[in-house]
């Protein structure tokens, strides 16, 4: 699976019939960061263009609102195992990446260090870039969503 940076895309792989077993998936956002020194780096342009000579298997990675931030994006998986698997590649994935940079990717909540960031470029970046102002630009924080497939709105609610 491949997915444009700054865009969300979600491939016909992603809506499978729920009826028959619930699926669930994840999202995480790794943060990028110098080997040497731990302090964030804007390495998420170099780590998606190299990321594009690898085939993915089970996940996908795109850009994050910050170019510090690299986010790995796992298909739907049935089983606990298939969903470990997955994140573990994702993330031995991008790190493998960011040590080509002397870098290192991180699942870490939030920079350890103040830092003021580098967007990303797009029309979706943009629009947060305009709503948000400098708090686009101050924050590193890092997030795992959790995404289970369900019937519908109704069951969603309950």
């Amino acid at each position: 699976m491949r997915l444009v940076p700054g865009k969300r895309v979600r491939p016909a792989s992603v809506r499978p019939d729920t009826r028959s077993m619930r699926t669930f998936g994840v999202e995480e956002e790794l943060l990028l960061v110098d080997a040497t020194t731990g302090r964030p780096r804007p390495l998420a342009p170099e780590i998606l263009e190299r990321s594009a000579e690898h085939e993915l298997r089970g996940f996908a990675m795109t850009s994050e609102v910050a170019q510090e931030m690299v986010e790995v994006v796992v298909e739907p998986c049935r089983t606990a195992d298939e969903l470990r698997r997955a994140v573990r590649a994702g993330r031995e994935t991008a790190d493998g990446l960011a040590r080509e940079l002397d870098g290192r990717a991180l699942a870490l909540a939030t920079s350890p260090v103040p830092q003021r960031t580098h967007l990303s470029e797009g029309p979706r970046y943009a629009a947060v870039r305009e709503r948000f102002r400098g708090m686009a630009q101050g924050t590193l924080e890092c997030g795992l969503h959790v995404h289970v497939a369900i019937d519908d709105a109704e069951e969603g609610v309950a």
